[in-house]
């Protein structure tokens, strides 16, 4: 289920440079496609000044890799007869390019006795997905229902996960910590999994049991757990439309370099209330720097993952829990494309969920996801810009709902309440306590 290559182009360098005799690239060819963690390559390079020793590969400014000419070549020893090296010119590695760009330049260059290079070849290249078409995991996708405290409307969750058009899914509930009979709604169902979870997002055989370890590591758990090509993530309360997975396989099997599709999603209501439309466009272009504006991928609940990109991202950041989908997202978006479509593929209903509520702890959580962006932004203007951007944003919608906040604790008379919301501010976004005290003026004046 790994990540593949695929190579598009291999273009020695023209013309070589004077230090260079002759050299080739025999592996591998224009149109392979290879398992991303063993990328052979084989070849031979003569160095016309100084001895050839080595050739480095690079893809960006520093070189990762660099393998000894001191590979048999007897079908040179013919052709260069004037040079005794020729025997033992070649080189053949394997190469590991999980983690390379979406779409990548293999930088190959001859290492001369000196230290000196001269480039060699070029390989071009772009990612792909595999797809296991084993009978164990055939078309197979994993739905992954992270339940705290929400068992009245689980059923809701799990009956839309069942009745999706496309036929090859597996559900699995993930309990978060003490629920009200969620294992007993599972259990009407049947193939529908239930477990717990442990604090390091292990899955727990019982649930329901322990304390609460947080939805990021009830993903985790299930991600663990579950055995399908394909990832979809809900939270009880969420509803998947019924073409919602057949839409989504059928969008990466169309777009075979994104590692995941986003759909658009429909803002339900507590009560059951008829869903709004769809609230965010599908992005095409510029995708980490629109996710870190807007977040336009908005609930993880109208994507769908391909597995593989595991191998690449870590899952849910535990210590970012309340912004779980965001900074999952943002992981995947600097490094893949994200197929992005306009389709309505579900309901995402406020939830409840108890960290989600709290302004202040989204404004924490929402500024660390942004943090942990900064060291991969630092050299792109553009991307340094959506970044600031993105992050004035948060402070300012977070901000307000914490200033709100502490003006409620205020007025109700909860001054120890109001005291930490405060604080917060003035750490966080201190123009929210300017403001805060400014309401309070106009309201005594």
């Amino acid at each position: 289920m790994g990540a593949l290559v695929e190579i598009q182009e291999v273009a020695l360098a023209e013309p070589l440079a004077p230090e260079l005799r002759r050299g080739y690239v025999d592996e591998p060819h224009a149109g392979a496609v290879l398992d991303a963690h063993a990328v052979d390559v084989l070849g031979w390079a003569l160095g016309a000044r100084a001895r050839a020793v080595a050739v480095e590969f690079a893809i960006g400014d520093e070189p990762f890799w660099r393998a000894p000419l001191r590979a048999e070549r007897t079908d040179l020893v013919e052709v260069f007869a004037d040079a005794p090296e020729a025997r033992r010119s070649g080189f053949a590695t394997t190469l590991n390019l999980i983690g390379a760009p979406a779409e990548f330049e293999l930088r190959v260059s001859t290492v001369l006795k000196g230290r000196r290079r001269a480039p060699l070849a070029t390989i071009r290249g772009r990612r792909r997905w595999r797809r296991d078409r084993s009978p164990a995991f055939a078309e197979l996708v994993s739905v992954v229902i992270a339940c705290r405290g929400q068992a009245p409307r689980l059923d809701e969750t799990i009956e839309s996960a069942l009745a999706q058009i496309y036929p090859h899914v597996e559900v699995v509930v993930v309990e978060d910590g003490p629920t009200e009979d969620a294992s007993q709604i599972a259990a009407r169902y049947p193939g529908v999994r239930c477990m717990g979870t442990r604090r390091d997002g292990e899955p727990a055989p019982a649930p329901g049991r322990g304390p609460s370890a947080g939805v990021a590591q009830a993903r985790n758990a299930g991600i663990r757990a579950t055995n399908g090509d394909f990832l979809v993530f809900l939270d009880a309360g969420d509803r998947l439309l019924e073409r919602a997975v057949e839409t989504g396989v059928r969008t990466l099997d169309e777009h075979p370099a994104c590692a995941a599709a986003v759909g658009a999603c429909r803002s339900g209501t507590r009560g059951g209330g008829r869903p709004g439309g769809p609230v965010q466009p599908a992005v095409a272009r510029d995708q980490y720097a629109r996710l870190m504006r807007d977040d336009w991928a908005g609930s993880s609940a109208c994507a769908i993952y391909r597995r593989s990109l595991l191998e690449h991202v870590r899952g849910f950041e535990p210590s970012l829990d309340a912004m779980a989908d965001f900074a999952f997202n943002l992981a995947i978006a600097r490094q893949f494309p994200i197929a992005g479509h306009d389709m309505p593929v579900a309901e995402c209903r406020e939830n409840g969920r108890e960290v989600g509520g709290d302004p202040g702890t989204m404004l924490v959580q929402t500024l660390g996801a942004m943090r942990r962006q900064q060291r991969y932004v630092r050299r792109d203007r553009e991307l340094r810009r959506a970044h600031r951007d993105g992050v004035g944003r948060r402070k300012r919608y977070w901000g307000e709902a914490l200033a709100g906040q502490a003006r409620e604790s205020l007025r109700d008379g909860r001054r120890r309440d109001a005291l930490g919301q405060i604080v917060l501010l003035a750490r966080k976004w201190p123009r929210g306590v300017w403001r805060l005290l400014r309401a309070g003026r106009s309201r005594s004046g």
